[in-house]
């Protein structure tokens, strides 16, 4: 590249990279299947099309789309390989596949990037949230489905009316053997389920007897109330347990007056409990990463960022037992965001354990992991909406990777 005053100069790699491909915010509609994204390559202009058609094949990439016109040729491509991709010489500028603008259930996965971590190929990562125990709690008793075989142990005898407890449960731990479309986060994982709110009363007990790390709960506690006895004990259970962490959703409040002092549309997320400092509190986002009207806003009653976090929870698809067992419905709310963000987590847990010997990590680390990788959405930094912004689970695996925290 010649630079102004006749010098000479290398060019970056990363300069080839579109906003999104260097940021590593890899957009869901791009996703072609759990592994590859529909990825543009555009070559420099007077290189013959054929031959760079022929060197990208040689490579390994599968060829979707050719653009003779303007120098493009779009490509199935591993986010993995991105690094090897922009070595190439030929290639001037790698971007992700436009926004189709066309709506789809089938995202939650993709839109928190925890597929990249879950790779078929040989020597690809295959972390599934093998080995982790998620402590659950919903309506009634689950139904029976095929995506939880082998992987569910129930406590107690109440009967629901409500698939509720169906639907969030699969979103963290569905297997897909039906429907691959209705996968959940951590298709590996174990769960311990119970009626609300009994995995929390029994927190210490669950801990140490089922060794649960992470518990999911989409149920509400009031409107703002405020730092409870309840937000207490969740705190005291990241002292007390600190392997453990709490994941709860924000709420459907939006644009409800809760008593805060800021009028409606703020300060309504529904509860104590998920006020908890040491609690994870999830916003439900859209695909195209818009918060969800409904979805409820901070603060908390005492000023501090809540929600923490965004993950899609708006018709997300996943198990029910509702009109009969097996069968799959697609629901919103922060009630299916609550789900998709534990899953996650699980996922993330298994990983740490796996590179650190059989270690597990503590909850506080896995919450700053998933903070600090998130996509800020919203107002620059932490917000009152978003929290620090959409969860980009391939990120937070980077830093665990790279061992970028203490």
């Amino acid at each position: 590249l010649q630079a102004a005053g006749g010098s000479v100069l290398n060019i970056n790699p990363a300069w080839k990279l579109s906003r999104k491909m260097y940021n590593s915010n890899f957009p869901d509609w791009a996703w072609i299947n759990d592994k590859e994204m529909k990825t543009w390559v555009r070559y420099w202009p007077g290189l013959n099309h054929q031959a760079v058609k022929a060197e990208l094949q040689g490579q390994g990439y599968t060829i979707l789309e050719e653009r003779n016109s303007d120098d493009r040729i779009a490509i199935a491509l591993n986010p993995e390989r991105l690094s090897k991709l922009q070595d190439l010489g030929f290639v001037m500028f790698i971007q992700e596949m436009e926004d189709p603008g066309e709506p789809e259930n089938f995202t939650a996965r993709t839109n928190v990037r925890v597929n990249v971590l879950q790779q078929s190929f040989k020597g690809g990562l295959n972390y599934d949230g093998s080995g982790i125990m998620v402590g659950h709690n919903d309506a009634g008793m689950l139904g029976d489905h095929i995506d939880y075989k082998g992987r569910l142990t129930q406590v107690g005898n109440s009967n629901s009316s409500s698939d509720h407890g169906d639907h969030t449960a699969g979103t963290i731990f569905g297997a897909g053997n039906r429907d691959p479309f209705a996968e959940g986060m951590a298709p590996g994982a174990d769960m311990y389920y119970a009626t609300y709110p009994n995995n929390l009363n029994n927190a210490d007990n669950i801990y140490t007897t089922q060794n649960v790390r992470l518990t999911s709960n989409s149920f509400s506690n009031g409107c703002n109330a405020g730092y409870t006895s309840f937000s207490r004990q969740v705190d005291q259970d990241a002292d007390d347990n600190p392997l453990m962490l709490h994941v709860f959703s924000a709420g459907n409040n939006g644009s409800s007056d809760c008593g805060y002092g800021a009028g409606s549309g703020w300060g309504n997320v529904t509860g104590g409990h998920k006020q908890g400092k040491n609690a994870v509190t999830v916003a439900n986002l859209t695909r195209t990463d818009q918060l969800a009207s409904s979805s409820s806003r901070g603060p908390a009653e005492d000023g501090r960022i809540k929600p923490d976090i965004g993950a899609v929870g708006t018709a997300v698809w996943s198990t029910t037992d509702i009109p009969t067992n097996n069968s799959y419905d697609s629901k919103t709310g922060t009630s299916m965001s609550c789900p998709g963000i534990t899953g996650s987590l699980a996922v993330l847990m298994q990983a740490y354990k796996d590179q650190n010997a059989g270690l597990e990590a503590e909850g506080v680390l896995l919450k700053g992991m998933l903070l600090n990788g998130a996509d800020d959405l919203g107002n620059p930094g932490p917000d009152f909406k978003f929290g620090y912004g959409r969860a980009n689970v391939r990120k937070s695996y980077q830093m665990l990777e790279n061992m970028q925290y203490f």
